[in-house]
């Protein structure tokens, strides 16, 4: 993971320019480098014989980082004893002239004797500001054989010697550190040179190098000049790198927020709708329940007033009514009502009386033990459960002779 996060915040593509000063002007050698993963792609290796066609070349790809190498005439390379750390003394007891205001250094230590590259700051500023002004951001220089030392591992030497457009460079192969080094300007190599398996050109070497050393900053040895110019150039590269990358994080985890949202609401969604459609159901149910009450509390009002009385047919109890009087003389029915409606005021409201399962017989007798007689047989009735006699009063009549009679008579048929 710790690799993977290197990788998102390193360095992708940059070009290196080898530049070889010579006495009829600048010789330059291209390198374009891109790193996919673990791996590093030659994309282009090109030679330009001055500036102007090196600034053509460039013209389209301002925005990648330039690595700038150089060597030949104005770069003077010099032998010390070996030491590991040049000091301004050890300078100066090979280059009495030098001085920290007016040249550059680069040095690389070997086994018994390290080497010493020197430039003017004065040429070397004026190379930079050339490129400068063109707006292409050169973020790393390297001048003499050094940077060399980061690729010998890559190419093809042969019992660690190596040649390559004029450097000659002998290694000790067990240590790495160098035993020899020597620069013929024009020196060819006598076979084929390949970095890594790859094919590429002698002159493409230190260009090569100089680009390799930015891809691979954090895992190589520093070995660029320090111009604070030039480096507060790598740190605004490493920081806009930074910042393009922490840009494409956060969007990918705004992304992934919006998407987890989208999925959250989505869900949610569903729920609100499932327990919504459940809410309209219910309260539907209840509507219908609601209505269903009415219909029942209206068909129970018609009930009354048809006088439903359970499956029992008016014409049978007619009929046994009948048979209960048949031989009796003295009782004269006029009137014969089964689940007779009525209704009945409760304060301000008129309610109907609910008399089912009951017969209201009114009539005329002549004496009140007949009557009685009549009573008893129709308690003895197996679908009768009470009768009763409601009324005997005297008729309303002059010279009349019988009694008026109301007989209630309360019914089942459960039996």
């Amino acid at each position: 993971m710790l690799k993977r996060l290197e990788e998102l915040y390193s360095i992708k593509e940059v070009i290196g320019i080898s530049c070889t000063l010579d006495s009829e002007g600048p010789l330059f050698n291209i390198c374009h480098l891109k790193r996919q993963g673990d791996s590093i792609d030659i994309v282009e290796q090109k030679s330009c014989a001055d500036k102007a066609e090196l600034f053509r070349y460039l013209e389209g790809k301002r925005s990648l980082p330039l690595s700038l190498h150089l060597q030949g005439r104005g770069v003077l390379v010099k032998q010390l004893k070996g030491v590991e750390t040049v000091t301004l003394e050890h300078i100066l007891s090979v280059f009495p002239n030098y001085s920290e205001e007016t040249y550059v250094n680069s040095y690389i230590a070997g086994v018994e004797v390290g080497w010493l590259a020197l430039m003017k700051k004065e040429l070397l500023e004026e190379m930079l500001q050339s490129f400068w002004s063109k707006e292409l951001d050169v973020v790393r220089v390297f001048i003499g054989p050094a940077v060399a030392a980061n690729i010998l591992d890559q190419l093809n030497g042969y019992s660690g010697n190596y040649l390559f457009d004029g450097h000659v460079i002998q290694r000790d192969n067990e240590t790495g550190q160098w035993q020899s080094y020597r620069y013929e300007m024009g020196l060819k190599a006598t076979y084929a040179i390949k970095v890594q398996g790859t094919d590429i050109t002698e002159r493409s070497v230190m260009a090569y190098a100089a680009a390799f050393a930015v891809l691979m900053h954090r895992l190589v040895p520093n070995l660029q000049i320090d111009m604070t110019t030039v480096t507060d150039r790598f740190d605004e590269l490493l920081q806009k790198q930074r910042f393009k990358t922490n840009g494409i994080a956060i969007l990918i985890v705004l992304f992934v927020l919006l998407m987890v949202n989208t999925m959250l609401y989505m869900y949610y969604q569903d729920k609100y709708e499932a327990m919504n459609y459940q809410t309209k159901e219910n309260f539907s149910n209840a509507n219908e329940l609601e209505k269903l009450s009415a219909a029942v509390a209206n068909n129970d009002v018609l009930l009354l007033q048809l006088g439903w009385n359970g499956g029992l047919q008016k014409s049978w109890i007619i009929n046994q009514l009948a048979k209960s009087i048949e031989g009796r003389k003295g009782i004269d029915w006029q009137k014969v009502e089964i689940n007779p409606y009525t209704t009945r005021r409760l304060g301000g409201t008129v309610r109907e009386a609910d008399n089912r399962y009951k017969i209201s017989i009114a009539g005329i007798c002549l004496t009140l033990g007949e009557l009685e007689r009549w009573v008893r047989t129709l308690g003895h009735r197996p679908w009768v459960e009470q009768v009763e006699i409601s009324r005997f009063v005297d008729q309303n009549k002059p010279n009349a002779t019988g009694k008026d009679f109301v007989v209630t008579i309360h019914y089942t048929y459960a039996f």
